[in-house]
């Protein structure tokens, strides 16, 4: 939402003290006291010399002019948050599939396996134990490697200026939408998504009839949303 700054000036021919806002920089305008035509100058940054550091913060520091595009934020959809149960569940796979193979390494080095009513000849004599192991190690790493894959090559950036979208690892498209044009902003949330923090971001601009950029699984969708609408 945007909200409207006001100036503090005063009339060089009455010293009435008023209260101007910023939009009108620039601009001539005539004094609320006397009457008389005022021209409205922006005010002049003045250089600090001596400072101390605790006066001046780190996010304090201007390292780009104020109309240089600047990237705020940087999104992948969340792993987790956006499907726990198949992240939980490739992670189950993976920890069954190393401890049946540390069982079976363990069976070959002699250790004792009485513990767990199980005999060293048992383990040795179904080598299929190794293999069922070493499958369910591999389908849950190339699952996870996969999907990660996937998630790093679906990025949303939000700037200064616009929104881009961009998704695809070889083929490539990307969306844009510039935050002026921005008609209408969709967050669409389950429970679960909702009590886990994240959600699909849809943006649709003026003259188009559908979303033009729809992010899914992107954390924080909120946030996006106050972004865009801080900078409109």
């Amino acid at each position: 939402m945007n909200t409207t700054e006001t100036l503090t000036y005063r009339c060089p021919h009455c010293t009435a003290v008023m209260e101007v806002e910023s939009q009108l920089i620039g601009e001539n305008i005539a004094c609320v006291d006397c009457g008389k035509p005022i021209q409205i100058e922006a005010p002049q940054s003045i250089p600090v010399h001596n400072a101390s550091p605790t006066d001046v913060q780190r996010h304090s520091v201007v390292e780009v002019p104020a109309d240089e595009e600047r990237t705020l934020q940087t999104l992948h959809p969340a792993m987790f948050r956006n499907h726990p149960f198949i992240y939980l569940g490739s992670v189950l796979l993976f920890a069954l599939g190393l401890v049946g193979l540390v069982t079976f390494l363990a069976a070959e080095a002699n250790v004792d396996l009485d513990v767990w009513n199980l005999t060293n000849w048992d383990v040795l004599e179904g080598t299929s134990l190794l293999w069922i192991s070493l499958g369910l190690i591999a389908v849950s790493t190339i699952i996870y490697l996969v999907w990660r894959i996937k998630v790093m090559f679906i990025t949303l950036q939000v700037t200064t200026d616009r929104c881009i979208f961009q998704r695809g690892l070889i083929a490539r498209s990307t969306s844009e939408v510039r935050h002026d044009d921005v008609r209408n902003l969709q967050i669409d949330q389950t429970v679960l998504q909702r009590i886990l923090g994240v959600g699909t971001l849809a943006i649709s601009s003026s003259g188009q009839d559908d979303f033009e950029i729809r992010a899914k699984g992107i954390p924080k969708p909120e946030s996006v949303v106050e972004i865009i609408r801080s900078y409109q």
